[in-house]
C-alpha cells in the first residue's frame, strides 16, 4: 500500500502560491497518466476494432447530451476543428455507432444520434477503463482514497460554481474590411449559422465556400443587413451591421456577391 505522505510533492515553502503550483502540476500529470491508462485499457479490450481516444470522447459527449448532438457543437465541446470532428464522426458512422442524417427540423443541419451499438461499445470501453483504474487504486491506503475523493469532489464543486466568462472575441484587425465574431442566426430551433468568426482584409480576395445548407447565403445576407443576426457581431468597412444604420449604404448585393464601396 502507498501511504498518504509519500504522495505529497516536496515544497520549498508553505506559501499558498507554491502549493497551488504543486497542485496544478500534479493535476496535469494525473490527467496525462489517466489518459494513458484509458488508452491501454482500450487496447486490451478493443482488439482490432477498438475505439480511438477521440472517438471515445465523442461518444461520451453524445451520451451526456442524451444521445443527440450537432457536429458543430461537438467540435466546440471537444475543442477540435470541424474537419477533425468530421473525420472522427466518419469512423463512428462507418461502424454503425453513430447515425448521421439531415435534421428533420431543418435540412440545413446534420443530426447525430448515438445508436444502441454505440451505447454498448461506449459502456464496454468505459468498463475496461474503470477496471484499469481500480487496479491502480488498489495500491492506495483507504485513508488516501477518501482524501483523494474529498479533494476531487471539492475541485468539482469549485469548478461548477466558478463563473466562467465567455471568451472575449479576438479584436478585429485595423485593416479588416469585414470582421465577423461568433455570428449566429437561428430560424426557430435551427441554427443556419452557428458561431462563425472570420476576417477579410482590405484588398484581400476571400473565398467563402461550403456545401448546400452550410449557411453561406444567410451569412452574406446578414453582412448586407438583409437579415438580423441572432447573436454575435459583424462589421463591414467599420460599420456594425446591426447597430449602425449606415451599414446598409456601404454594402451592395449582386446575385450572391458583395462589395464594400
Amino acid at each position: 500500500m502507498i501511504a498518504p505522505e509519500t504522495l505529497l510533492p516536496p515544497l520549498a515553502s508553505a506559501r499558498s502560491a507554491d502549493l497551488d503550483d504543486a497542485v496544478a502540476a500534479a493535476l496535469d500529470a494525473a490527467a496525462a497518466r489517466h489518459a494513458r491508462l484509458v488508452r491501454l485499457a482500450m487496447a486490451e479490450s478493443g482488439g482490432e476494432g477498438r475505439l480511438t481516444l477521440p472517438q471515445l470522447r465523442c461518444l461520451q459527449a453524445m451520451a451526456r447530451a442524451d444521445g443527440h448532438a450537432l457536429p458543430s457543437r461537438l467540435a466546440r465541446e471537444l475543442a477540435v476543428t470541424p474537419p477533425t470532428m468530421t473525420r472522427t464522426l466518419d469512423g463512428l458512422v462507418e461502424r454503425g455507432l453513430v447515425d448521421r442524417r439531415p435534421d428533420p427540423a431543418s435540412r440545413r443541419q446534420v443530426a447525430l444520434t448515438l445508436t444502441d451499438a454505440g451505447r454498448e461499445e461506449l459502456a464496454r470501453h468505459e468498463a475496461a477503463a474503470r477496471e484499469r483504474v481500480r487496479r491502480l487504486l488498489a495500491r492506495l491506503e483507504p485513508t488516501t482514497k477518501r482524501q483523494l475523493l474529498a479533494a476531487l469532489n471539492a475541485l468539482t464543486t469549485v469548478a461548477e460554481k466558478e463563473a466562467v466568462p465567455p471568451s472575449a472575441p479576438a479584436p478585429a484587425s485595423a485593416e479588416a474590411a469585414i470582421a465577423v465574431r461568433d455570428l449566429v442566426r437561428r430560424f426557430g430551433e435551427a441554427a443556419a449559422v452557428d458561431g462563425l468568426t472570420f476576417d477579410v482584409g482590405r484588398g484581400e480576395i476571400f473565398g467563402f465556400l461550403g456545401p448546400n445548407g452550410a449557411g453561406k447565403s444567410t451569412t452574406i445576407k446578414m453582412l448586407c443587413t438583409l437579415l438580423r443576426p441572432t447573436s454575435g457581431t459583424a462589421t463591414v468597412a467599420g460599420h456594425d451591421v446591426v447597430r449602425d444604420p449606415a451599414a446598409s449604404d456601404v454594402v451592395t448585393l449582386d446575385a450572391g456577391n458583395f462589395d464594400a464601396e
